[in-house]
């Protein structure tokens, strides 16, 4: 009896470490896919036609970068909400340099282009 007590204490703790590491495995690939996600939904509101369409945006934070340049018509909200989200898969901090003004951003190729600016600080 005392050998299938450890038996059965033995089988749960092999199903709880099993069972944490494939959580752990799933958040890993889930929290991959939204920062993928993430990538390119900044990359999608990223358009102009011309240096007034676009605007610069802080506060996106790790891994995401200090601030990202958008087109000022576009919808955000799936940005927001994704940014809140990955918020739980991964916390780091970082200094920042202070973000382009109006500006310092041009309308290059159709996309919103802070490079002269990361050249002013040697970027």
């Amino acid at each position: 009896m005392k050998n299938l007590n450890i038996l059965i204490i033995l089988i749960i703790l092999v199903g709880l470490v099993g069972g944490g590491f494939l959580v752990s495995k799933m958040k890993k690939v889930s929290c991959d896919k939204l920062e993928e996600q993430i990538f390119t939904l900044l990359e999608q509101a990223n358009y102009c036609d011309a240096d007034s369409d676009c605007i610069v945006e802080g506060g996106g934070g790790c891994p995401f970068g200090c601030y990202h340049l958008f087109n000022k018509n576009a919808d955000l909200t799936k940005i927001d909400e994704g940014m809140q989200k990955f918020s739980d898969c991964f916390y780091c901090v970082y200094e920042c340099i202070e973000a382009p003004t109006a500006e310092e951003i041009k309308c290059i190729n159709h996309k919103c282009d802070d490079t002269l600016y990361l050249k002013k600080w040697g970027l």
